[in-house]
Formats: C-alpha cells, sequence, structure tokens
C-alpha cells in the first residue's frame, strides 16, 4: 500500500477517556448589552356601553372594528314578597285655591273667587260682534187661507159663518145669563147756594159733590 496508508496502520485502538479535571473559575461578568427598540402599541377595546331598553352591550375598539352583543338581560325573576306598608304621612296643611267663578253677560268679565281672599276678575273676554250673514232667499208662497166672507146674527143668540170656500158654521147659543140689576140715578138736587150736587140712586143711596162753582169772571165794560 501506500506510505499514508503505512502510517495509519501504526495507530493503535483509543484508550478509555481519563477522569475530568475540576472547574476552572468563572470569568468576569460580561457589559450589558443594549436596549431593543420599543414594540407597537398594541390594539384594544376603548370603551363601551349599554342600552338598558335592548339588554345589548356596543364596545368600541382602536381599529374601528367594535363588537356588540346580543341581549344579556336574563328572564325576569319571581316577584318578591310585598313589603311592609309604610305608615301614612302626616295631612298637609290646605291649600290656597279658587273656590268659584261667575260670568257677567253683560260686561263679558270672569270673576273668580278664592281662599285667600285676592280674587281676579278678567277684562271683557267677548269677541267683537261677527259680520252680518248673508240674506236667505225668499220662502215659497203659503197656500191661501180660508176666510170668513160674512157673518150672519141669526136673532136667536146664535151666528152664522161664511167662509171664501163656501161652507159654512153656525155656533150654539152664545147669550149669556140674564145681569143683576144695575143701580142708576133716581133724582138730582142742586144747591145754587153751596153750589152742591146730590144725586140720588136707585138702591135709595146718595152721594153729593162738592161746589162746582167756577170763579167769578171779569166785571165786563160798556161805554
Amino acid at each position: 500500500g501506500t506510505e499514508a496508508e503505512w502510517l495509519v496502520s501504526l495507530n493503535g485502538a483509543d484508550g478509555a477517556d481519563g477522569v475530568n479535571g475540576s472547574d476552572g473559575a468563572d470569568g468576569a461578568n460580561g457589559s450589558d448589552g443594549t436596549n431593543g427598540v420599543d414594540g407597537a402599541d398594541g390594539l384594544g377595546w376603548t370603551g363601551g356601553s349599554y342600552d338598558s331598553a335592548t339588554g345589548v352591550v356596543t364596545f368600541t375598539s382602536d381599529d374601528g372594528l367594535g363588537f356588540v352583543t346580543g341581549d344579556l338581560r336574563g328572564s325576569d325573576g319571581a316577584d318578591g314578597a310585598n313589603g311592609v306598608d309604610g305608615t301614612n304621612g302626616t295631612n298637609g296643611v290646605d291649600g290656597l285655591g279658587w273656590t268659584g267663578g261667575s260670568y257677567d253677560p253683560e260686561t263679558g268679565i270672569v270673576t273668580f273667587t278664592s281662599d285667600d281672599g285676592l280674587g281676579f276678575s278678567t277684562t271683557d273676554l267677548r269677541g267683537a260682534d261677527g259680520t252680518d250673514g248673508v240674506d236667505g232667499t225668499n220662502g215659497s208662497n203659503g197656500a191661501d187661507g180660508n176666510g170668513i166672507a160674512s157673518t150672519t146674527d141669526n136673532g136667536d143668540g146664535t151666528l152664522t159663518f161664511t167662509f171664501d170656500d163656501g161652507s159654512a158654521f153656525t155656533t150654539s147659543d152664545l147669550t149669556g145669563p140674564q145681569g143683576e140689576t144695575g143701580v142708576g140715578i133716581s133724582s138730582t138736587i142742586y144747591e145754587p147756594i153751596s153750589g152742591t150736587l146730590t144725586v140720588n140712586l136707585t138702591d135709595v143711596t146718595d152721594t153729593t159733590t162738592g161746589d162746582l162753582r167756577g170763579a167769578d169772571g171779569e166785571t165786563a165794560c160798556h161805554y
């Protein structure tokens, strides 16, 4: 073979490993390394709101995506036991208010009365008169009436009415009962001295007037 191969053949087999020596002393600490570059800010939640009418929570985030939940309200719980009734409050002081009112159609003023005695009266609340309405159309002529054409006294206490249409109507006896005898004058007596007139009546009573004479006239002059 070659010389190299011959040299290799001269090497014996490897001997067993020797015992490990003791560890050497620790070396000095190396200098600190430089700080790393700050990482970019992460994207996270920025806020949230709860809608009590729908039970939905809405979240907002840096990336603009946000998030909306479903209705988070649970089912209604069973009614709790009734609480103990509270004690009645004390009665409040009677308030002062309106006690009545009246309207005067002549003035248009409403007057209110109140507990405190002050009351209140408005000014004339009547509005201005409205404009006159348009005249209505004339009604149609009515049918001719059946008037009385003539009246006849039948001499027996009855009257007969004859109408325009030729019909007639006779009343019952309209004569009333005999009246009482009236009081008349039986005689008169004039007293020229006193100027009085005495009237005697048929019921045997009489009445006398005052002085019926006028004042004296002026004396006439004769030439």
